[in-house]
């Protein structure tokens, strides 16, 4: 009788310990100025980031499953939370802001893994890519900057110093980077960017020349039969002959993108 008595009230201290656990709010450093918390609601424990200096100050509400950072390996992304919901991720900042839309995504590959489908002028992957239902988002924190740059869904970008050449539906389209306009639509099979100032454009197996307001130009074809013969160079090596090379080629897939030596330029035809 008396060991039964025992097991009881350990029993009911073990329930009781349980149930102010749970129904207490719990903290979980960060490697950032933030706690991650863990409150109860609807019987369920979920997770979500406030200030470690002000716990009332909430930069993720807690609705998800989990939160994890993805500053060290594999990802080695500064500043970025992930949470996951219902076997999604959700990209958030250390500061609360919630990144691509609020789109959940199934898979994230960033710059650093050596991401598949972008690329750029300034050597290698600039974005990281996370794939939605609606196709893959691209996203990355400029040095020195508070703000992210997103794009997308698309399903390739070669991202240059004033335009972006990025495929959509399989076809190939032209944007001006500094506010995403439109220079032309995805409409072709191929492009290839030729020093920001005009473009080779190939539309049903054929190719022709625009400018950069989508006019027709007048190119002779032994330039553009040059830039298809050039070897398209590694991100290391575009970024090791910039100032020795006469012309440099980057691509992705069915885009490219040449530089020519402005020392030269004014000498040779482009």
């Amino acid at each position: 009788m008396q060991a039964t008595k025992i097991f009881f009230s350990v029993l009911l201290g073990i329930l009781a310990f349980a149930m102010s656990s749970c129904s207490s709010t719990e903290y979980r450093p960060t490697d950032g100025d933030c706690k991650f918390v863990i409150k109860k609601v609807d019987g369920k424990r979920q997770w979500g980031m406030v200030d470690s200096r002000n716990m009332q100050v909430e930069y993720i509400p807690c609705q998800y499953d989990s939160i994890f950072s993805v500053y060290d390996a594999p990802y080695n992304i500064k500043d970025l939370f992930v949470a996951v919901k219902d076997g999604k991720m959700y990209a958030w900042t250390y500061r609360g802001k919630q990144l691509l839309g609020g789109k959940g995504f199934t898979s994230l590959v960033s710059s650093e893994q050596k991401a598949q489908h972008n690329k750029s002028v300034y050597g290698g992957a600039l974005f990281h890519e996370v794939q939605t239902s609606d196709g893959i988002m691209f996203f990355y924190l400029p040095l020195s900057e508070i703000d992210w740059v997103e794009f997308g869904p698309a399903e390739c970008i070669l991202w240059g110093n004033k335009t972006i050449l990025y495929k959509k539906n399989e076809k190939w389209g032209i944007l001006i980077r500094k506010n995403f306009s439109e220079i032309t639509p995805c409409i072709y099979e191929s492009v290839i960017n030729v020093g920001e100032t005009y473009f080779w454009v190939k539309k049903d197996g054929k190719w022709f020349a625009i400018d950069r307001d989508n006019k027709p130009i007048r190119k002779p074809t032994y330039l553009l039969d040059k830039y298809l013969k050039l070897q398209s160079m590694s991100g290391k090596q575009f970024q090791k002959e910039e100032n020795t090379a006469l012309f440099r080629k980057i691509s992705i897939e069915e885009a490219s993108y040449i530089t020519v030596n402005p020392w030269r330029a004014k000498y040779i035809s482009w």
